[in-house]
């Protein structure tokens, strides 16, 4: 990531930070440039989705903008990240709000993290085998299970009565990119953490997927792998404004659940689900 010249970064607390040293995700590069000033002309782009004012994605031939809040106005106000068709090389475009005397020395806010390095991620992996799943993961036996599910479905609440036992080690509770890789399919944390704040900068081989479900008691019953697409596709960040990205992303997910075991874990917060994970996990 480059700076304007004379201006200093500012990482906005731990999480991101364990983040930008070594990555796993060894040989993967996305070139991120920011600029203090407004982008070019690209306001007559035409929307390719949008979240009313709050951002948009817009599009040119192979060119792709991200706006968040309204870079294009008059004196701007907001951010627009522009990058290639390959995604491995971004523009962001800043207004003044996010640079400020910090010591007499102009400190940028880190304006390439959340939302754009999400969106950006989710372009740079559809061409390259890769995912991101709302979901929690864990780390049992070097292995990793995968919990995917929307908000209130119960994957931070499990995954942290799972992880207060001691049997596995929380990877993510909120999101988990998915790589198809030779011989199977890798979890990777992320740092996007959800209510539990964990995301760890680990990786580690995807065993099974399991989408939890409240019940009065544990029940793990297999999914063949038309019921999990049913399951996965919500939870997935899938492009389905992208024509030429989106077949890419349904044959990798195809692909995935067709190789990796899914079940339905209904289970009961006020009985515990250890013992029947134990179990699950001997016979898997």
């Amino acid at each position: 990531m480059t700076y304007p010249a004379g201006v200093r970064p500012a990482y906005p607390g731990r999480v991101l930070e364990s983040f930008l040293g070594e990555s796993p995700l060894a040989g993967d590069r996305v070139y991120v440039e920011l600029v203090n000033g407004p982008p070019p002309d690209l306001g007559t782009w035409p929307i390719a989705a949008s979240l009313g004012e709050t951002w948009s994605i817009r599009k040119s031939g192979s060119l792709r903008c991200m706006c968040v809040g309204r870079p294009f106005d008059s004196p701007p106000n907001g951010l627009a990240a522009v990058w290639t068709g390959d995604a491995n090389r971004v523009m962001v475009y800043c207004s003044p709000e996010y640079t400020r005397l910090v010591e007499r020395v102009p400190t940028m806010s880190f304006v390439g993290g959340y939302p754009v390095d999400q969106v950006v991620l989710m372009y740079y992996l559809a061409r390259r085998g890769g995912l991101l799943v709302h979901a929690a993961a864990m780390i049992a036996a070097e292995r990793a299970l995968l919990f995917p599910g929307v908000s209130g479905a119960g994957k931070s609440t499990l995954t942290r009565s799972l992880s207060r036992d001691g049997w596995a080690e929380l990877l993510s509770d909120d999101r988990v990119l998915v790589r198809e890789a030779a011989g199977g399919y890798l979890a990777y944390g992320t740092p996007w953490p959800g209510e539990a704040g964990v995301a760890l900068n680990h990786v580690a081989p995807l065993r099974a997927i399991l989408f939890p479900a409240r019940a009065a008691e544990t029940r793990i019953t297999p999914l063949d792998p038309g019921q999990a697409l049913e399951r996965l596709l919500p939870v997935g960040s899938l492009l389905w404004h992208e024509r030429e990205l989106l077949p890419l992303q349904l044959a990798l997910v195809e692909r995935m659940l067709k190789a990796v075991p899914a079940f339905e874990l209904a289970w009961s917060p006020q009985r515990g689900v250890l013992t029947d994970m134990l179990e699950f996990l001997h016979r898997l």
